[in-house]
């Protein structure tokens, strides 16, 4: 397999992984708060790197990262890692995990717009378009059900907004590691991030939950931690990350599209979610947006 098939697919087992997340998430979200449980599972995925990085006697490179470009981990620790699990957690305690995953895939649209304002990347009328038509789609999830005249905000409506507000994050997190993911290749650079996203969770669980001490109340809660740790936090990381090395940006944002099948599969059959009409058309509208949007 030469290099850009192993790059496209490691980009799509990182979001078939991806997929996967949102109903182990919500199954873990039942024992344990939404920023502790992120805080949890970015620890444990950075022991894992540093084991990693030590087998492979790369800590000199590690280090290297961390005094020549600390300021740009910790951004991408506080976009990627910190807010994008923040804000994705707590959707999830509200919203539909299918609903979720299809706002937070528009990163997708997101991340070609970034890369055409900051890295130069080629964008066309055609894209353009593509990504004005998936921003109607996830207006369309976004306010399915919203009554403007109502003084409540219904619980799916603030979900959907705070998983757009994950999915700005995590293109902005993207769009960082691009050209540090070429540099200091996938793992290093995957590995500095995370670790430096623990600081913003630990800050964030204190002022919001109180204690980041606590743990799984139940076996089932603890495996479901590893293995978002290892298969999402380390495996889907890393694995995305060495696509970002050998790919454009917004090429690789294209293949997000597996993510919220995935997600919808899992929901329906975990959780008895429906898929309603305006979900499904508000979907086809980003799916059609994300393929404008990615045509070269």
């Amino acid at each position: 397999m030469d290099g850009q098939k192993a790059a496209y697919a490691a980009a799509i087992i990182s979001v078939i992984l991806l997929g996967t997340s949102f109903a182990a998430t919500k199954l873990g979200l039942a024992e344990m708060a939404p920023v502790t449980f992120a805080l949890l599972r970015v620890f444990l995925a950075s022991v894992i790197f540093l084991a990693w990085i030590y087998l492979g006697g790369n800590f000199a490179l590690l280090k290297k990262a961390f005094t020549k470009d600390w300021p740009v981990f910790m951004l991408a620790g506080l976009t990627g890692i910190a807010l994008a699990y923040i804000f994705e957690n707590i959707a999830i305690v509200f919203t539909p995990t299918s609903q979720v995953s299809l706002v937070l895939v528009t990163d997708t649209l997101l991340i070609a717009l970034l890369a055409f304002l900051f890295l130069k990347e080629k964008i066309t009328a055609k894209n353009l378009a593509g990504i004005f038509i998936g921003i109607a789609g996830v207006l369309l999830i976004i306010f399915h059900g919203y009554d403007p005249l109502s003084v409540l905000i219904p619980a799916g409506f603030a979900g959907s907004i705070l998983a757009l507000f994950s999915s700005l994050a995590w293109a902005i997190y993207t769009i960082l590691l691009k050209k540090k993911a070429e540099e200091y290749g996938p793992l290093i650079a995957t590995a500095a991030s995370t670790m430096l996203g623990i600081p913003f969770l630990l800050i964030a669980s204190l002022l919001l939950e109180g204690s980041p001490l606590s743990l799984p109340s139940s076996i089932n809660g603890a495996l479901l931690l590893i293995y978002l740790s290892i298969f999402d936090s380390v495996l889907a990381f890393y694995l995305w990350t060495y696509a970002l090395s050998c790919l454009k940006a917004s090429n690789v944002g294209a293949i997000v599209l597996l993510m919220p099948i995935v997600a919808s599969v899992l929901g329906v059959a975990f959780f008895g979610e429906q898929i309603t009409p305006p979900l499904a058309f508000g979907a086809a509208l980003i799916f059609a947006g994300i393929y404008f949007a990615e045509k070269e």
